[in-house]
């Protein structure tokens, strides 16, 4: 059997005169054969994410998860850009906010990384990056 990935976010609005469920689910049109679980103390000094042993032309999806302070996330072409709170995306810890990075043709070089920055040297992340296998 293979293995599916599936990202599912649920949206419940209530008590404004009108409730609303809306349920949100992605599933990668690429069955994923690796997936990589890995937390991070990125700290506020721009660097790669880590891709552990998923090579980037492979992969699939990133999900990341803000668990310390705030987190600026950017997807970069050359490997050197810095996120900017603002300009790019930005994810607070506080609140566990997460996003979900797709790259069904994996990192080219259109988008040839992912670059993370916390707001302060405390800054963590949590992540998921499933990929296929060359």
């Amino acid at each position: 059997m293979a293995a599916e990935a599936t990202v599912t976010l649920k949206v419940e609005v209530s008590g404004l005169g009108v409730t609303s469920n809306l349920p949100i689910e992605f599933t990668h049109s690429v069955a994923p054969e690796e997936v990589f679980h890995g937390y991070a103390v990125i700290g506020n000094t721009a660097k790669d994410l880590d891709l552990g042993t998923i090579a980037p032309e492979d992969v699939l999806g990133i999900l990341i998860i803000a668990r310390v302070d705030a987190t600026s996330i950017q997807v970069s072409t050359d490997g050197t850009g810095t996120p900017a709170s603002g300009v790019d995306i930005t994810i607070e810890g506080d609140s566990n906010e997460s996003t979900y990075l797709n790259f069904t043709d994996g990192l080219t070089d259109t988008n040839g990384s992912i670059r993370v920055k916390g707001d302060a040297a405390t800054a963590a992340i949590e992540y998921y990056i499933f990929g296929q296998e060359a």
